[in-house]
């Protein structure tokens, strides 16, 4: 989870618990929470109310946002799946992920390259690549190589459609870095 959506689901949180432990004290007589809630409104009414508005206005808010990112967003999927006249084979991402990997290093000899697949609904998928070569290599065309064998391997092989593929490639010895979008 990004620190973004744990930063929107702990304030939700904390403004969901505050609004119940409220209504709670305002509908069931608990003995100190009840008393205090009451001198908190009758004495200061206004400020009262305008915390409250402000509390609703931010889960009103954030409400929205969870929605639009609920329609919006794509469906990410687990697995592939290809229906034949037998029956049905279902490849898990992380397999695809290795055999990417495995293909890396025995056609262009890169070191520990690391794959991220997204896989989605429709066939699609996102790629990124990052991993290592020799220092006496070319960055970029390792790289291009890269991202053609990547595209070639899922586009053709595995039918699905491919988002550009982001690699990133690095020297041996770490000094320079190179990202292909």
């Amino acid at each position: 989870m990004s620190r973004l959506a744990k930063f929107t689901v702990t304030l939700v949180g904390i403004v969901l618990v505050l609004l119940a432990v409220f209504e709670l004290g305002q509908l069931y007589p608990i003995p100190w929470l009840t008393s205090w809630l009451a001198d908190l409104t009758i004495n200061y009414p206004m400020v009262w109310s305008i915390l409250l508005m402000v509390f609703a206005i931010i889960a009103g808010i954030v409400g929205i946002l969870l929605v639009i990112v609920g329609l919006f967003r794509p469906v990410k999927v687990s697995t592939l799946t290809y229906d034949g006249k037998v029956g049905q084979l279902t490849i898990p991402q992380r397999a695809l992920e290795r055999d990417l990997q495995y293909r890396l290093v025995n056609q262009l000899n890169l070191i520990d390259p690391e794959v991220h697949l997204k896989l989605r609904r429709r066939r699609r998928v996102r790629v990124k690549i990052d991993a290592m070569v020799n220092t006496d290599a070319s960055l970029e065309t390792t790289a291009q190589q890269a991202a053609t064998l990547a595209q070639d391997y899922l586009k053709n092989q595995l039918g699905l459609t491919v988002e550009q593929p982001v690699v990133q490639v690095k020297p041996a010895n770490h000094q320079r870095k190179l990202t292909v979008v």
